[in-house]
């Protein structure tokens, strides 16, 4: 699982969603990423 989500018992209701440490483990990819496509203009 990639996301976490949390659902609060209120009114109106309320959810929230963070990301796991998978998911943070594979934020420096987006980094590379984005700096290439910046480099190419993408």
């Amino acid at each position: 699982m990639l996301v976490e989500r949390t659902a609060y018992d209120e009114v109106p209701p309320r959810v929230e969603y963070a990301p796991t440490e998978k998911a943070r483990s594979i934020f420096p990819v987006f980094g590379h990423l984005h700096r290439w496509a910046i480099t190419y203009e993408l």
